[in-house]
Order: structure tokens, then C-alpha cells, then sequence
């Protein structure tokens, strides 16, 4: 990488001295020795918010004969699930045939290339002119109110210097230094990379003057978008990766809380979380490749404090949209997983795998935890023609339930169950077949965003 230092003293600020401010949008400021106890407004929200009555009563699904219960079992809003395996005989769906090409939709060999498809020209373009004209106006104003003092000079960021800034930061995460303070990164003992690409003192400039609004208009903004400071570099970032991939037939949403500690109003705080506070995402992402396809931002509640019924559930409709009638799979854990997704799933043509939570409303007490229920046994249930349920016992008052709207089954070993358990109770990857495998030890578990592979086999082609 070429030296891009600026070390003209007329053109940098004086080292040791704070940079100058100004009032314009400073509750976005990264200042990375913040204490967590700064952040404005931060939320306390558990990993699973989600009610355990998320799923509404079935109509038509009640109870209406006694004598049915040797034929099924009714959850506790009467949802009716049959313990005889339907018909296996049964067409393929129209929407189960897949007829595109999945991958990269152009196939590149050098990294930068495929970095600049994702951060575009036009992302590029917001920075540099919000982070000058906002440097530029801070500058001003200092001088205006010292004019005793020896003037200070903004240096205009170009392209090629905020290339090597986002090169900075991803060293950083590369080498597992994201996390040390900037100016150890600096010393001679570091790595040279950093030395190399700017002096420490303009990348503190840099990380304290850069911006991706309009400052003077985002007060305005704020008031119906709580990420109104980050909301259109995040568009485009969404439509950048959603223009240059096609997924496979798995397709995983998961939510991610991204450790941050900076000023924002929807910074949220999970104490079950290994980062504990952070920006939460909920993403969709192919399952066989790990690409990130689309991001939703979590703002927090509503300004009037109202907790939205289903949230995850609506969540998971929306970033599964984009591929209605495709005869994909959305793959997904308890927090999202309700009967009453799967069905909305269904009418727009996906289908839907994942644990189900053994508190939903539509789970009938003999798939619940039970002290009688025999270790490794199973219970089968199926609801209509498109929904079934798998209940397993991994051990004594502890049951595991799949729900899955691919194809029926109806058996599974003991050595199936184990693995079975494994993968779902550590919240760790679904299998990706129905069929026995042994176990992976060494199996890599981060708070990063929870990619899962598909339970089933993929669906026919033609």
C-alpha cells in the first residue's frame, strides 16, 4: 500500500491537542475509551423478548370430540395435531422445484474487486463529503472562536485515504486487535501496517470528524428513524449485497448483537450476551455459504413504549419475502418459529425449519418437559397436510421440538436423537441431513451471527 501519511504541519492538527468541535451531531461521536454507562437511552431486552403465546388460536383447529384423543393431541389454544403419519404419496409442491442459479453472480479473483462491489462509489461519495464539509465547518469555528491562537487547516479526506482507513479496520479485526486501544497499534513493536497506511494522529482525526449524514437535517429525520445517522449507507450496503448473490435453497435468519459501545439511542443491552452491549441485527444469510443477504437494524420500541406483539416472527416475514415462490427453505431457532409463521410461509410459497419453544401455546402437554416422559424417546405430530413436529427427550425433564414444513418423518435412533439435542441445545449449526452422523467436536462457537444448516435434503431441481 502506498504511504498516504500527512505529515504537513499546516495541514494537520497540533499533536497532543483535541481536535476542535462543534454542536452539529455530536451524539454519534466514537470515542473508543467510552464508558458503557454514557450511552444515551440504551434498552435492557432479553435474547428471547419474544411472548409465549406469540402464536394465535388455530381456527377450525379446536377440540370438538373427546373421543379424538386417541387419534391426537391439542395444544393448550386447541391447535390439533395427529399422531397418525398422513398420506406419503403426495405430489411435489409446485413452489419445492428450484429453478435458478445460486452463487456470486460474478466471479472475481482479487479481493478488491469484490470489496468494491459491496462498498460502492456511491457509499464512498457520502462519506467523504459529509466527513469534509463536517470537518471543515468544526475547523472554522474554532478559528472563529481563538483567533489569538495559530490557526488550524482541515485537510479534505479523498478516496484513496478513506480506502486505507477502512483497510485500518479490518486489520485490525483480521489480526484480533479491534479490541486494543488505537495508539498501542502505533508503536514500533505493532504491526507496520498501520504505520504504513496514515500517522495515529490523523486516523484519530479521521475516526472523530468522519460522518455518513447530513448533520444539519438529522434532527428532523430523527424523529421517525432512530438510525437516521447510519440509515443510508445501510440501504445501500442491504442493496449491494442483495445485487451481486443469488442464495442456495437454505436460507438462515438469525439476529446478531454487534458489540458497540458508542452514543446511539437503540444501543441495546443483553446481559446474556458475551459483548452485552451492542447494535442488534437481525440478519438473513445463505446457509451453505455464510453470505450475509439482508440486514434489518433494531431501533428499540416505539416512542409511546409499546411492545410489539409477534416481533420476531414479523421480522422473520420480512426478510423472507424477497424470496416468495422461489421453493426456498428458511431456516431459523425458537425465537422465531411459531405454527403461525410456518403457515404465513407457506401461503407465499417457502418452507420453514427450526426448533419451536416447548411454551408456545400450540404444543400439546406430551411434547412438554415431563418427569414420565422416557429418556431418547420421541412423539410425532402433524398438523394438515404441510406441518410437522418432531419431540425429543435427551434427557429426564428436558424435551427438544423441530417443526418443520418440509416433508414428514416418522422415526429417528438414538444415535440421531443425541446429535439431534446437541446441535439444537447449544444453539450451535442444524444438521444438514435427517440421516446419523457423528458429531463434531470441534465445531466453532462465536457470538457472530448463528448460521444454520438445513435439517433436510435439499429440494429437487428441474
Amino acid at each position: 500500500m502506498d504511504d498516504i501519511r500527512l505529515e504537513n504541519p499546516d495541514a494537520e492538527f497540533d499533536e497532543g491537542e483535541d481536535p476542535p468541535t462543534i454542536d452539529d451531531d455530536q451524539d454519534v461521536d466514537y470515542l473508543p475509551e467510552e464508558d458503557a454507562s454514557d450511552i444515551e437511552q440504551e434498552e435492557i431486552i432479553e435474547e428471547s423478548e419474544e411472548s409465549d403465546e406469540s402464536d394465535e388460536e388455530i381456527e377450525g383447529d379446536v377440540f370438538d370430540d373427546p373421543d379424538d384423543k386417541d387419534s391426537f393431541f391439542y395444544g393448550t389454544d386447541g391447535t390439533k395435531w395427529s399422531k397418525d403419519e398422513p398420506p406419503t404419496a403426495v405430489q411435489i409442491r409446485q413452489y419445492n422445484t428450484l429453478r435458478f442459479r445460486s452463487g456470486p453472480k460474478q466471479q472475481l479473483s482479487d479481493p478488491r474487486e469484490v470489496f468494491k462491489k459491496l462498498f460502492t462509489p456511491n457509499i464512498s461519495l457520502i462519506i467523504i463529503s459529509e466527513t469534509n464539509r463536517y470537518g471543515g465547518e468544526a475547523v472554522q469555528s474554532w478559528n472563529q472562536a481563538h483567533p489569538d491562537s495559530k490557526r488550524k487547516h482541515w485537510v479534505d479526506l479523498s478516496s484513496t485515504e478513506l480506502d486505507a482507513f477502512v483497510g485500518i479496520l479490518l486489520a485490525m479485526g483480521a489480526s484480533h486487535n479491534n479490541m486494543q486501544k488505537a495508539s498501542d497499534l502505533w508503536r514500533s513493536d505493532a504491526l507496520p501496517i498501520f504505520r504504513s497506511a496514515m500517522s495515529y494522529h490523523r486516523f484519530r482525526v479521521l475516526t472523530r470528524y468522519i460522518r455518513f449524514d447530513n448533520g444539519r437535517t438529522r434532527e428532523l429525520r430523527k424523529r421517525v428513524d432512530k438510525a437516521a445517522a447510519i440509515r443510508d449507507i445501510w440501504k445501500l450496503l442491504n442493496e449491494n449485497l442483495k445485487d451481486n448473490y443469488d442464495p442456495h435453497e437454505n436460507v438462515t435468519i438469525e439476529e446478531q448483537l454487534f458489540p458497540y459501545r458508542g452514543k446511539t439511542k437503540f444501543t441495546q443491552y443483553i446481559p446474556s450476551k458475551p459483548a452485552k452491549y451492542g447494535i442488534k441485527v437481525w440478519w438473513a444469510c445463505d446457509s451453505r455459504t455464510r453470505y450475509p443477504l439482508q440486514g434489518k437494524l433494531y431501533c428499540g420500541r416505539s416512542e409511546k413504549g409499546e411492545r410489539e406483539v409477534g416481533q420476531n416472527e414479523n421480522v422473520m416475514m420480512q426478510l423472507a419475502n424477497r424470496y416468495q415462490k422461489s421453493g426456498r427453505t428458511i431456516i431459523a431457532d425458537d425465537s422465531f418459529v411459531t405454527l403461525d409463521g410456518a403457515k404465513r410461509l407457506a401461503a407465499i410459497g417457502l418452507e420453514l425449519v427450526g426448533p419451536i419453544g416447548s411454551k408456545k401455546r400450540c404444543i400439546p402437554p406430551e411434547m412438554k418437559e415431563s418427569s414420565s416422559r422416557p429418556v431418547l424417546s420421541s412423539v410425532f405430530g402433524f398438523h394438515g397436510n404441510s406441518v410437522s413436529i418432531c419431540s425429543y427427550v435427551p434427557r429426564k425433564n428436558k424435551a427438544v421440538n423441530l417443526l418443520s414444513t418440509i416433508e414428514f418423518f416418522f422415526g429417528v435412533d438414538e444415535t440421531f436423537g443425541r446429535q439431534f439435542y446437541r446441535y439444537i441445545e447449544l444453539h450451535s449449526f442444524l444438521l444438514r441431513e435427517l440421516t446419523p452422523r457423528e458429531p463434531n467436536e470441534n465445531r466453532e462457537e462465536t457470538d457472530k451471527v448463528e448460521l444454520r444448516k438445513s435439517t433436510v435434503k435439499p429440494a429437487k431441481t428441474g
